[in-house]
């Protein structure tokens, strides 16, 4: 016994192991995130076989809105749900990313209503991002003629009927209206 032990140890220790498969499946190892519009992402994907052994092959990388190259790097654009899909020979994978508008550049002014004389009026406004991309003006400053009226979205009622120099401030950025 010990002797046939030792010859069929010595027959396993001999046999060949075999380089993977063909691949079998393909799995996006990133996970779902949220990155600004100003952001990038490296995406990673691996190969595997039919018994989940790593295997090499090309992997083509596509995306419902921004741009990503072929190893992987994603360059958001618009606002919103992005789905990102890995493929390699009629195998796939996708994952979905959450672009946020990114860092104000240009202030746009809510002028869709006209403020009323001696009548409380809203002041909004929205920051846009170098993607066009808007989002809240929370941080917007207010001044009319010079005078601070809050921050936000702040309550301003005309005194009177006339012209008045509302500006709007985020950093280093401008509007007036």
């Amino acid at each position: 016994v010990l002797l046939c032990t030792l010859l069929l140890a010595s027959v396993v220790a001999t046999l060949p192991v075999s380089a993977g498969g063909p691949p079998a499946q393909i799995v996006i190892s990133t996970q779902s995130t949220v990155i600004s519009s100003d952001g990038v992402l490296q995406m990673e994907a691996t190969l595997y076989d039919a018994l989940n052994n790593v295997v090499d092959g090309e992997i083509t990388w596509s995306s419902s809105n921004g741009t990503i190259g072929e190893n992987g790097l994603f360059f958001p654009w618009s606002a919103g749900q992005v789905t990102i899909r890995a493929e390699h020979g009629g195998f796939n994978d996708t994952v979905v990313v959450t672009v946020q508008a990114g860092f104000g550049q240009s202030i746009d002014i809510n002028t869709t209503s006209q403020p009323r004389a001696k009548f409380p009026f809203t002041l909004q406004a929205s920051l846009i991002d170098s993607h066009d991309n808007p989002r809240s003006g929370q941080d917007v400053v207010w001044t009319v003629d010079g005078m601070y009226i809050g921050q936000g979205e702040p309550s301003w009622t005309p005194p009177s009927l006339g012209l008045y120099e509302v500006i709007a401030r985020y950093d280093q950025l401008e509007e007036r209206v």
